[in-house]
């Protein structure tokens, strides 16, 4: 990956990480934390996808960061149940 492709890929992590703090007015709720920690894998999993990583080295991390996401996605509010 060229240094070009870091750097973009990089101001596109800050500016999703700067305009999810501005929208989070409330303090770190349960929503909120499921759009952070969504946004901080979607921004983990392009990096490694991007990478000069062989493809089977990146089998376990990509199963870790799905185990999180599914972790995320099935966060409740006490108000659902």
């Amino acid at each position: 990956m060229n240094d070009m492709t870091i750097y973009i890929i990089a101001g596109i992590i800050l500016l999703a990480f700067i305009l999810l703090f501005v929208k989070m007015n409330k303090g770190i709720g349960t929503f909120n934390l499921k759009v952070f920690g969504i946004t901080l894998v979607a921004s983990l999993a392009s990096v490694l996808v991007l990478s000069d990583i062989p493809q089977n080295n990146l089998t376990a991390a990509f199963g870790i960061l799905g185990t999180i996401i599914g972790y995320l996605f099935g966060i409740k509010n006490k108000k659902d149940d």
